[in-house]
């Protein structure tokens, strides 16, 4: 007896010690031939066949599947197990206590490993700057059988963690609320928790201070953060194989937190309105608060806002057209081009100073049509 295709064939005489099955007659034939390969006999049994064939049936899977989206409606929260994060598409970011509701449901534990480890607490191989890397390992299990492999990985490196934003602190009361003045000076900002002190152009006590970005002086603080975080990216990309959720929820960007943004100073305009965006650009752009290559210092949020305000003053047609001649379709795509290359690297900058050259342009648009 042999086997064809998970089949069984019936042994036929041999020529020459040879045979070749005919598998397009109606009937399963052996034809004698001098020079066929040799099919040699295995004893196949049914569970090794059934390695090829799903370990459930449809129904069994659709179950599955609905186990997860009555879980989302009925056992999770959103914003505390799972949330959306702007400007970062539709798909819900899994959080870690939405990880633990599904291993708890789906009966999972998680045993981690290291992958790799590097840690250079003086900076001796990396050009005096500490370095901090870990990658975890996180493989998921029910009971004693492996389900999935999660994989994460943190380093000291990541801009959070590498730099600081140097601002201005007022000599006076030592906080970070210098503005500059819209008519001439410096003034501490009361609506940020300032004092209201008022300082003078060319006064060295505010205008030597370091500030943009810097290096974070206390980076060896953040180590244990940076070891943890590393833990949690594993849990939640193993957690999501495992549960083939996937479909549910995104887990790349599961510890994203949209920096606390300070009150934007749009002087006495109304919120949103061209009067308050004109406002902050023309804050930026004739009172020094430009990089020495002349490009707008604003944050992402400040440049949202802009470009939200200025879509408003437009209209629709005017605004896409103008984004349309720079090779973008909303503001989105600002931010992804943005977003798609490594910090500090030419491609970056190049693209920061596009969307500053598009923000320009509009505003030239809204002068020319009196708006």
């Amino acid at each position: 007896m042999s086997w064809l295709n998970g089949r069984s064939v019936a042994s036929a005489p041999e020529t020459n010690g040879f045979a070749r099955v005919n598998v397009l007659a109606s009937t399963l034939a052996v034809e004698p031939v001098s020079k066929a390969p040799i099919v040699p006999e295995h004893n196949h049994s049914n569970a090794e066949l059934a390695r090829f064939m799903p370990v459930m049936d449809i129904e069994q899977a659709v179950a599955r599947r609905n186990v997860i989206v009555d879980a989302m409606k009925q056992l999770m929260v959103e914003g505390v197990d799972y949330g959306k994060i702007p400007g970062c598409g539709d798909k819900p970011a899994l959080l870690q206590p939405g990880a633990d509701k599904l291993c708890n449901l789906f009966g999972l534990t998680l045993r981690y490993r290291f992958q790799e480890k590097v840690e250079d607490w003086t900076g001796a191989d990396h050009g005096g700057e500490p370095f901090f890397y870990y990658q975890i390992a996180a493989d998921v299990y029910r009971g004693e059988f492996l389900l999935a492999e999660g994989i994460g990985a943190c380093h000291s490196w990541e801009s959070k963690y590498r730099w600081r934003k140097g601002e201005r602190t007022c000599p006076t009361c030592h906080q970070p609320n210098i503005r500059k003045s819209r008519d001439t000076g410096w003034y501490c900002w009361v609506k940020t928790g300032g004092c209201g002190a008022t300082f003078s152009d060319g006064d060295p006590t505010v205008e030597k201070q370091e500030v943009g970005r810097k290096a974070n002086p206390d980076v060896l603080d953040s180590v244990n953060t940076i070891l943890k975080l590393a833990y949690k990216r594993a849990k939640l990309s193993g957690t999501i194989n495992a549960t083939s959720a996937s479909e549910f929820f995104t887990q790349d960007i599961e510890d994203f937190t949209p920096p606390a943004e300070e009150p934007i100073d749009i002087g006495n305009n109304p919120r949103n309105s061209r009067a308050a965006q004109q406002y902050v650009a023309e804050q930026k752009i004739s009172t020094g608060n430009l990089n020495p290559q002349g490009r707008i210092k604003w944050s992402f949020v400040e440049m949202a806002e802009a470009f939200q305000a200025m879509r408003k003053e437009l209209g629709e047609t005017l605004y896409l057209g103008e984004l349309e001649r720079y090779g973008w379709h909303r503001f989105q795509d600002i931010k992804n081009a943005i977003d798609s290359h490594p910090a500090g690297s030419r491609e970056k900058a190049e693209t920061r100073d596009k969307a500053d050259a598009c923000y320009r342009s509009m505003q030239t648009v809204a002068r020319k049509e009196g708006k």
